[in-house]
């Protein structure tokens, strides 16, 4: 009687200790991938990439793409902000683990040349909407927006990913279904 109990308590300790060993593997993997992006790291970020993406465009042409982020009117950058991440369930779907994770992204974007007079409004109401901003706070000293919104993204671990998590920036249904099988993208309820 005692070895089956045993056995029983050996099971339930293994699964929690490889839930709570996915979930390390998970945060660390998390904290990588912001720090990626907020240090401009393109290659890096590349890396952290699910690699679905690179059906769509070759790793190279992704990290050129992350590189034009100035152009001629203005200059984007990701400013470190406690990104205070909040994990969703890991949900297990075939073979693959997947997590909702939300965090704080602070963006500052500082224009070139000066802005006509009443233009800095009609910005901040376009970038609260097509951004989902919760803050745009326009500084005249210098030009700039700072955005500060609440981001999400997919991690990912599977075959493709050699189960080491790689992220997918939530996006519109039809970009999920490209980078997800449809069967995840309804248990995650993209």
């Amino acid at each position: 009687m005692k070895t089956p109990l045993l056995i029983v308590a050996f099971v339930i300790a293994t699964c929690f200790n490889a839930i709570a060993q996915d979930k390390k593997s998970l945060e660390t993997q998390t904290a990588k991938m912001y720090q990626n992006t907020v240090d401009a790291n393109y290659t890096e970020m590349v890396e952290d990439m699910y690699p679905k993406y690179f059906d769509i465009a070759p790793k190279e042409q992704l990290v050129e793409a992350y590189k034009k982020t100035d152009n001629p009117n203005y200059k984007m950058a990701i400013i470190y902000t406690m990104p205070n991440f909040e994990y969703g369930p890991i949900k297990k779907v075939g073979e693959g683990s997947y997590c909702i994770i939300k965090h704080d992204l602070r963006m500052k974007m500082t224009f070139k040349t000066i802005l006509p007079a009443g233009e800095e409004e009609k910005l901040k109401e376009s970038f609260k909407t097509n951004l989902q901003a919760n803050s745009v706070v326009y500084n005249p000293k210098d030009n700039s927006f700072t955005i500060t919104k609440r981001d999400e993204v997919i991690a990912v671990a599977d075959k493709l990913t050699k189960n080491q998590w790689k992220f997918v920036k939530k996006g519109p249904t039809t970009l999920m279904e490209k980078l997800l099988d449809k069967k995840v993208v309804k248990a995650l309820g993209l």
